[in-house]
């Protein structure tokens, strides 16, 4: 069985020597005389620390202080504090409870007695955390199910619109290129990247109210009546009203960017957007950033009533204000991400043939360091295209506990951090690669795998530029570690002359 790490702070010298002799059969101990001492060792090893037998009163930093000081980084939530003192009084231990204190014990204490309540309390920090673990895996869980629901919905519309897969890869990928030029400028925002990839994807279903559009109108050709207009115009209402169906309490902060966003990216900074007329800061953030990348979006690519507008001609009409009134600090940092635009829009283009990279031969940690550069997050699709072509196949292994998939080209033992994506970045480049058709089956598979369920192996169509497609057969297998806890799962995808229908 091995130990748990104990931390014990007393200045006390006797003390300690008790304390240590009680506990080492059960812990690793580490020991220090004075307040200051013990916060400089939480703050170093707190990631390690199963318990801290705290006393109060010590020279240069009390057992208060220690405790404030844990409190403010947050290590109480992992790191269970039980106070050992021997001038014990109710306010006192009050107070140290109020502070996060887990448990209090009186000098003299038995040692029988400290040993259990000591281990109970470190036994029940466990417990919890481990329930945190499952309740963020469980959230990942359903939050991966929702952003599938809600990729399923984006490309019915789209093609309903008759717009490409693309589409929905450049909202997202202009989206979280553009908050962060917003979260630089002003941190007052408090924009993490937690929240830009929320707001990110949620601008996914900024036309989801299209749906109830009628087709003549959603795909006239021609310039549309006042009537018309207003008829197109109910498509924001309509989409705030079906994102509120979407979810429920799990996904409460993702719902309200996509509800946000649904209802007011056309609103504009002067008053003169709809469907609310909102003005100036009453317009949600996620709103007004999704508002100019959906203007620069459909500006810059064809649509059934115009053709499309060069980068620089985009650019140019929406800091003019002929698309709307943005605020000036939007228009600053929307200049300062337009040559990023430029390169994610000619990546992504609906009709250009994907660029190539020149790699050298069996050197995937070329392949990846040539993607490299601050338009990084555009890039793994046509690398992932290069590595198949290069090497026609490509070993992986997934960490589901961490949400993240490795990739080699060697064997299943050569694995690197340099070589990985997130699931969302893999989900990011499944929509524009591979043939429409087999989307909903090959997202399936990655949910299964990301959920740790066995699945057949599965046949799928990959671009590969010039509107042709090689065929990927992908076969995965669920493993647990050697401690029988994590599971994660090793695969391949091979390249291969199996023929399906369309290719």
């Amino acid at each position: 069985m091995s130990k748990y790490n104990m931390l014990i702070a007393d200045d006390s010298e006797l003390n300690r020597a008790v304390l240590h002799k009680i506990f080492a059969p059960e812990y690793n101990i580490s020991d220090v005389s004075d307040g200051s001492e013990a916060m400089e060792y939480i703050i170093k090893n707190g990631k390690t620390l199963n318990v801290v037998l705290l006393d109060i009163y010590m020279p240069k930093a009390d057992g208060f202080e220690v405790l404030k000081a844990m409190a403010q980084r947050k290590l109480l939530d992992t790191v269970p504090v039980v106070i050992i003192t021997g001038y014990g009084n109710p306010e006192n231990e009050e107070l140290c409870l109020e502070m996060g204190a887990c448990d209090i014990i009186n000098k003299p204490f038995n040692a029988g007695t400290i040993v259990r309540r000591v281990r109970n309390v470190v036994q029940a920090c466990q417990h919890r955390n481990k329930l945190k673990e499952i309740a963020l895996s469980l959230e990942n869980k359903l939050q991966r199910s929702l952003v599938n629901i809600i990729d399923t919905l984006s490309t019915i519309i789209e093609y309903r619109n008759l717009e490409s897969g693309q589409h929905i890869v450049r909202t997202r990928l202009y989206t979280k290129i553009l908050l962060r030029e917003v979260a630089a400028v002003n941190p007052a925002y408090g924009l993490t990247d937690e929240k830009i990839a929320a707001i990110s994807s949620a601008a996914a279903l900024h036309d989801v109210g299209k749906i109830v559009i009628p087709d003549a109108i959603l795909n006239k050709p021609g310039r549309l009546t006042p009537d018309e207009f207003e008829i197109m115009k109910t498509h924001a209402a309509e989409g705030s009203a079906i994102v509120g169906h979407l979810g429920n309490d799990h996904h409460e902060e993702y719902l309200r960017y996509a509800h946000e966003i649904a209802l007011c990216h056309h609103e504009r900074w002067d008053g003169g957007g709809y469907p609310c007329g909102l003005a100036g800061g009453a317009i949600p953030l996620s709103a007004q950033v999704t508002g100019v990348v959906d203007v620069y979006d459909a500006l810059t690519t064809k649509r059934v009533y115009k053709p499309a507008y060069s980068h620089d001609k985009a650019v140019e009409m929406i800091v003019n204000g002929e698309c709307g009134v943005f605020s000036a600090e939007m228009m600053d940092c929307f200049l300062s991400a337009a040559p990023k635009f430029k390169v994610l829009g000619d990546r992504y283009s609906d009709d250009a043939e994907e660029n190539r990279l020149e790699v050298p031969a069996n050197n995937l940690n070329a392949l990846w360091e040539a993607s490299e550069s601050d338009a990084a997050d555009i890039s793994c699709g046509a690398c992932f295209n290069d590595a198949l072509d290069k090497y026609g196949e490509l070993f992986f292994r997934v960490d589901i506990p961490k949400g993240r998939v490795y990739f080699s080209n060697q064997d299943i033992t050569s694995f690197s951090a340099a070589f990985s994506l997130s699931f969302e970045e893999l989900d990011e480049i499944l929509a524009p690669n591979v043939h429409s058709d087999d989307l909903y089956s090959i997202k399936k598979q990655t949910m299964l795998i990301e959920s740790g369920i066995g699945c057949d192996a599965l046949v799928f169509r990959w671009h590969n530029g010039g509107g042709a497609f090689k065929t990927v057969r992908e076969e995965t297998h669920i493993y647990k570690d050697s401690k029988g806890t994590g599971r994660y799962a090793l695969g391949v995808l091979s390249v291969t002359n199996e023929c399906r229908g369309g290719v």
